[in-house]
């Protein structure tokens, strides 16, 4: 299965974006492609609604949301068997569509968004932020910082291991006996 985020290309200046699975094709459900659009309103930056894909399945026993139920139940001297069908949570309840202030929709956004492909929205739509990205000497401080802070423990590594010998035996012997 591969996950792409894209821009919506039909406006390419808002935060709209399509979340895209590809599976390989499979004998459970078609399309091979299911995807998900999470539109934004453009005066308050939130998610306004999502549009998910339609999910055929290949049969009822395919469908991981569809849950069949056997009861045996009495009248009388009679047992009858019943069968009950419920909908059960399911990763594909992802691909349903939402309306505005849906917070499970509003999670979902946030999840692809800051989580699973941090910054690449701003990256691709190039909204650069230099507390995000860095940009200038600042960036190249840090990098030259975090330099120095290799090097020295570097360093005490090396230092440690041509003089200070431990003796052979002793607590780490014991270490080694209780794991």
């Amino acid at each position: 299965m591969d996950i792409r985020l894209k821009q919506d290309s039909a406006n390419a200046n808002s935060q709209n974006f399509i979340v895209e699975f590809e599976f390989t094709p499979n004998e459970y459900f078609t399309p091979n492609l299911l995807t998900k659009t999470y539109i934004y309103d453009k005066e308050t930056d939130e998610v306004e609604k999502t549009v998910g894909c339609q999910i055929e399945w290949t049969s009822k026993d395919k469908n991981p949301r569809i849950e069949v139920k056997t009861k045996k139940v009495k009248k009388g001297k009679k047992v009858e068997t019943k069968t009950v069908e419920s909908v059960v949570p399911s990763f594909f309840d992802m691909f349903a569509d939402t309306e505005k202030d849906d917070p499970i929709a509003i999670d979902e956004a946030n999840f692809w968004k800051d989580d699973f492909f941090s910054n690449s929205l701003e990256y691709y739509l190039n909204i650069i932020d230099s507390e995000v990205f860095g940009a200038g000497e600042d960036m190249e401080d840090e990098e030259d910082e975090d330099d120095d802070d290799d090097d020295d423990k570097g360093d005490k590594k090396r230092r440690k291991s041509k003089g200070d010998k431990k003796p052979a035996g002793g607590a780490d012997k014991e270490k080694c006996k209780n794991q």
